[in-house]
């Protein structure tokens, strides 16, 4: 997938800006914070959830790429094993 800045929705590349703004945080951890979005398949993601993932990385002081992605992992992982009971059970 090629992804440019131009193909960008404007809502969302304010978004972003305003979340850079609030937050401070660092391109890197923005863009694991988009990488995660797209890959997570998200179509909405100006929602609760997303707020929620955000106060999360800023109030645990994630500041940097490997612990951005440290975070995305566990998150993804957490979301694999809760899938995968799931189908046991249903």
């Amino acid at each position: 997938m090629n992804l440019f800045y131009s193909d960008i929705p404007e809502r969302i590349k304010l978004l972003f800006s305003e979340i850079k703004n609030k937050y401070g945080f660092k391109d890197e951890v923005l863009n694991i914070l988009i990488h995660y979005l797209i890959v997570s398949g998200q179509s909405d993601w100006d929602n609760e959830q997303t707020e929620m993932m955000i106060e999360y990385i800023n109030n645990n002081g994630i500041d940097n790429f490997e612990q951005a992605a440290e975070f995305v992992n566990r998150r993804i992982n957490r979301k694999t094993i809760l899938k995968s009971q799931r189908k046991k059970y249903w």
